[in-house]
């Protein structure tokens, strides 16, 4: 009782706004964190599709010639190159659609009963897709590859500072540096 009686009477109120300035607060870096992290990483994972952009066009002779394969061989003998065609696709950064479309084929042709004017059917589409994909790159490279490349490059000591894999070394020596101040925290209590 002698305690709480030395409590100040304004002590609530002053609480109650602490704590709505800190929420606030915390709300705000946690947005501006949030915004921050988007703006850099989608930088980031496009120039990782664009510079897959090669590895994407040495898989485009594969897709008539498991086409091909699929109109004189048996269903059964394709599951395998088909499934290893499809890895080849997934590991190309932003060629998921195509991959999707290949084991599409897969599965068709892994059927009891297998269909497949369905499985080429699919792999026009994978088809469809790779041209598309090739063609929107072969512009990107052209047009938005140096200036995107530039932006990243900018970016990268400061918004994206949080998703570099180390530091360098004079981001490391002012981490390093006693920043030490003196902070009231009697309100956190």
């Amino acid at each position: 009782d002698s305690l709480r009686a030395t409590i100040p009477e304004e002590w609530t109120a002053a609480n109650e706004k602490h704590v709505a300035l800190q929420t606030a607060e915390t709300k705000a870096r946690r947005d501006y964190r949030r915004a921050a992290d988007d703006g850099y990483s989608g930088a980031v994972s496009l120039t990782s599709v664009l510079a897959s952009t090669d590895q994407l066009r040495e898989l485009g002779p594969t897709l008539p010639a498991i086409k091909q394969r699929i109109e004189s061989e048996d269903p059964k003998q394709l599951l395998d190159p088909i499934k290893a065609l499809s890895s080849e696709f997934g590991a190309v950064d932003g060629a998921s659609k195509i991959k999707s479309a290949v084991s599409k084929a897969r599965s068709i042709l892994r059927k009891k009963n297998p269909d497949t004017e369905a499985a080429l059917e699919s792999i026009d589409k994978a088809i469809a897709l790779f041209d598309e994909e090739i063609a929107w790159r072969d512009q990107a490279m052209s047009t938005i590859a140096a200036p995107l490349a530039e932006y990243e490059e900018q970016m990268r000591g400061s918004i994206g500072i949080r998703q570099q894999d180390k530091m360098t070394r004079e981001q490391a020596l002012s981490v390093a540096s006693c920043n030490a101040e003196h902070k009231d925290i009697s309100l956190n209590f």
